[in-house]
């Protein structure tokens, strides 16, 4: 790498790579200098700004300098280092990234630092899996073609191993393909995953139902805004009557039942001159009901197995298993 060359009108010039710095600094001055444009790349020298002939004369001398610049610097760089200023069209803005990489005492000491973040950094709990990624990627783009470059088995392996149990299935997933994905094809499908899933600080934990009644707001479950609310657009209902298994109320609260335990406190309904004597059956249901308790949500009054929350944390649990599987598939097409 060393022994590559650029020619130029003094002849042939190193081309700069990561250990030649200094010396490549020296051949390129002279080679700008010739050309009038050292003083633009260095900022010494701006674009004359303001109207009239001359001016416009001054303007164009400049830019055509400027051009001469961009192009001997961009000849100059050898293959490892050219990532750092293919996007760079400005003189100034491409001298000083190649300064800020290699014209540094602590250059190297920089760089460690850099690949330490790296191998540190975990996804924290305010942090969205799009914006981990973009961090990783940050960190990568630094250390491109230097001695510390993160190959892209290294990214991937990374981004595995910190990623939550969320992912696991499609992870696995992307571990088996043949061929392997790169690291860019795995963040795409990684961060798709995110968005379809809404696995951003939306969800929650579906296990405990708790995340039925964050997503859903104050929209009902059936109403246009489509929230996973109890109600139909009447809010989001926490509760579910057991005795006459309306939504909108707890079984505690139910007028229906306080009335048959009225009517069996009265002496029920005299029917044909027959007086039923206290022992109305909807009401014995409803006091042998009330002494029961839910293992899932802890609310008397019902079983697990007729537990609105149980239910629903249970649809949401296949939802989302329904989803990872329509995403694999969708990853598959999208990679062959």
């Amino acid at each position: 790498m060393s022994n590559e060359t650029f020619k130029t009108d003094h002849g042939n010039v190193p081309k700069l790579t990561e250990e030649n710095y200094p010396v490549w600094k020296q051949k390129i001055h002279g080679v700008l200098s010739t050309k009038k444009a050292y003083n633009i790349v260095t900022g010494v020298e701006l674009l004359p700004v303001g109207n009239g002939v001359t001016l416009l004369l001054l303007q164009e001398s400049w830019h055509d300098r400027a051009n001469k610049a961009l192009a001997q610097i961009h000849l100059g760089c050898c293959e490892e280092l050219l990532p750092l200023i293919n996007d760079i069209d400005d003189p100034v803005e491409m001298w000083e990234a190649l300064w800020d990489r290699l014209d540094n005492a602590l250059m190297k000491l920089s760089r460690t630092q850099v690949l330490r973040k790296f191998t540190a950094s975990r996804p924290s709990p305010d942090e969205t899996v799009t914006k981990y990624i973009t961090k990783l990627i940050a960190f990568r783009k630094k250390l491109i073609g230097t001695t510390e470059n993160i190959t892209d088995d290294a990214m991937k392996t990374h981004i595995f191993t910190t990623l939550s149990n969320s992912y696991e299935t499609t992870i696995q997933i992307l571990e088996q393909r043949i061929p392997a994905p790169t690291a860019q094809q795995c963040m795409d499908v990684i961060r798709e995953y995110a968005k379809r899933t809404t696995l951003n600080k939306e969800i929650g934990d579906v296990s405990t139902g708790a995340a039925l009644y964050t997503r859903g707001g104050n929209r009902g479950r059936g109403g246009r805004g489509g929230g996973l609310g109890g109600g139909r657009g009447n809010g989001c209902q926490k509760h579910k009557c057991t005795y006459c298994k309306m939504d909108n109320h707890t079984t505690e609260a139910c007028g229906k039942r306080k009335q048959a335990e009225n009517d069996t406190n009265t002496g029920g309904t005299n029917t044909g001159g027959t007086n039923t004597g206290g022992t109305n059956t909807g009401g014995t249901n409803t006091s042998r009901n009330d002494e029961r308790t839910c293992f899932h949500c802890g609310l008397s009054g019902n079983f697990k197995s007729d537990c609105i929350h149980f239910k629903r944390a249970r649809d949401q649990r296949n939802k989302l298993n329904k989803g990872t599987a329509s995403l694999a598939t969708a990853g598959d097409r999208d990679l062959i």
